[in-house]
C-alpha cells in the first residue's frame, strides 16, 4: 500500500512516500538460492547425496545436470526428488565414471537460480569428504 507521511526538512514539511509491508509475506513472489552446493570426494561403491537448497514462491521446479547434460535416473542407483528445502540427488554404488560437475537449476515465474558442485569418485579407501 502506498501512503504519505510528513517528515521535517529544516523548518518545513515534505511529503515522503512509504510502503506498508503486510505481515503475511506469502503473496510475494521470489526465488532464492539458500546455500551453494558442496563438493564431494568419495570412493568406489559408496553413496553420494547432493543437495539443492532453494526456495521460492511459487515453488521452483528443479532440474539436475551432470557436465551440462540432464541427469538420467536409473532405478535403485541414480535418483532425485523434491524436498522441503529444494531437491536431493542420490547416486548409489558410485563408479569413477560418476565423477563430474553437477548443477541444479531452479526455476519459477521470478527467474532462475543455480549452483554447481563437483563429485569426485576415487579408487581406494571409503572416504566421504565434503568441501565448500
Amino acid at each position: 500500500m502506498l501512503g504519505w507521511t510528513a517528515a521535517p526538512v529544516l523548518t518545513s514539511l515534505m511529503l515522503v512516500p512509504y510502503i506498508v509491508l503486510h505481515s503475511c509475506l506469502s503473496g510475494l513472489s521470489f526465488i532464492r538460492l539458500e546455500t551453494p552446493m558442496n563438493n564431494i570426494t568419495t570412493s568406489l561403491g559408496q553413496t553420494a547425496e547432493l543437495f539443492c537448497r532453494v526456495s521460492g514462491n511459487p515453488p521452483p521446479t528443479v532440474r539436475w545436470l551432470k557436465n551440462d547434460a540432464p541427469v538420467v535416473q536409473e532405478p535403485r542407483r541414480v535418483s532425485f526428488r523434491s524436498t522441503p528445502y529444494g531437491s536431493r540427488l542420490r547416486i548409489r554404488n558410485l563408479d569413477t565414471t560418476d565423477t563430474g560437475y553437477f548443477q541444479c537449476v531452479a526455476t519459477n515465474t521470478q527467474g532462475t537460480v543455480s549452483t554447481t558442485g563437483v563429485l569426485f569418485v576415487k579408487f581406494g579407501k571409503h572416504v566421504l569428504k565434503k568441501t565448500c
